[in-house]
């Protein structure tokens, strides 16, 4: 085998294993939508690793409780 032969059989295979991993994309290589589906317009996958929704983690709390906050005073309140 030629070098160059060598060396795209190393790429179609890299490839093929990218396609056989990607959980967005048929077995050509196309995207699929949410429901396993292809889409329109067909759109190759770039079979990177999908971004994570923004999603809340729910044992943090959505606030944190400032412990040093003091309300501002109205001008109008009498001071103490």
């Amino acid at each position: 085998m030629s070098r160059r032969r060598v060396i795209e059989k190393a790429a179609r295979e890299e490839r093929a294993s990218a396609i056989r991993r990607c959980r967005r994309c048929d077995p050509c290589g196309w995207l699929l939508g949410p429901d396993r589906t292809p889409i329109d317009p067909a759109v190759r996958c770039t079979h990177r690793t999908p971004t994570s929704p923004a999603v809340r983690d729910i044992t943090v709390p959505i606030h944190e409780p400032d412990l040093y906050y003091q309300p501002p005073h109205s001008p109008t309140d009498p001071e103490d």
